[in-house]
């Protein structure tokens, strides 16, 4: 890492710690989640910040050199956005969300030619020689790891751990 990509990585990680302290502080970009115990019916109220995917989003703008011209960047911060307004406004229904992100996400396997072609599955393989098959799979596939990292992630950084866990 040179000297400039450090600068940008000490000023980003400034920049994200001051503005998470302003984020709580005054409740901008957070979300109050009431959490009930189990044996008791106390309801507790946490705040959690919905800001997170910002970070991931602007930290690729600031360290990735051609972020603009590289196409698969436009699906990512499509998909952002769509998780962004499903998090700010509460009437954005599920069923448009799932349809808007599989809609984003066929133009993207169907622009790049990103598909699935073999499971090590000798039936579904020969299942899977089919482009129209293998498009809706890859389609259902990311879709559903997609979700499902957002599901999971409903206890504040498990998505994170979980991928630093299986990229190792």
């Amino acid at each position: 890492m040179d000297n400039a990509e450090l600068l940008k990585t000490i000023f980003f990680f400034t920049f994200f710690l001051a503005f998470n302290k302003i984020c709580v502080n005054y409740n901008f970009f957070s979300n109050n989640i009431s959490i009930s115990k189990h044996k008791s019916f106390i309801k507790k109220s946490h705040k959690v910040l919905i800001i997170g995917g910002f970070f991931l989003l602007f930290g690729n703008i600031i360290f990735q050199k051609d972020f603009f011209l590289d196409y698969k960047n436009l699906f990512y911060s499509c998909l952002f956005c769509i998780g962004l307004f499903a998090d700010i406004y509460k009437k954005f229904y599920p069923s448009i969300r799932l349809l808007l992100q599989v809609l984003i996400i066929l133009f993207f396997v169907k622009i790049f030619n990103v598909t699935i072609k073999d499971v090590r599955i000798d039936f579904l393989n020969s299942i899977l020689s089919k482009e129209f098959i293998s498009i809706i799979f890859t389609v259902f596939c990311i879709t559903i790891l997609i979700n499902g990292s957002n599901f999971i992630d409903g206890v504040n950084l498990s998505t994170i751990s979980y991928y630093l866990l299986v990229s190792k």
